[in-house]
């Protein structure tokens, strides 16, 4: 986490901003955000280049969660 990382700084899909990494395992990453238009915390999740390559994968990866429960 030390490096430098390309995402932080940069501006996703004109909606969010990453901040920083929050973890990273072999299956991807996940970065904390923020939404620009609401201001809120968000977390980004990034999957590893190897994991496209399956289809059922990248489904359950991009299925939209909503906060987790109290």
């Amino acid at each position: 986490m030390d490096s430098i990382d390309p995402y932080v700084g940069q501006t996703l899909d004109e909606k969010y901003v990453w901040k920083r990494l929050i973890g990273q395992g072999g299956m991807g990453a996940v970065y904390l955000a923020t939404h620009l238009g609401t201001e809120r915390y968000v977390a980004l999740k990034l999957i590893t280049p190897r994991f496209m390559r399956n289809e059922e994968f990248v489904e359950r990866f991009s299925v939209k969660r909503g906060p987790p429960a109290a």
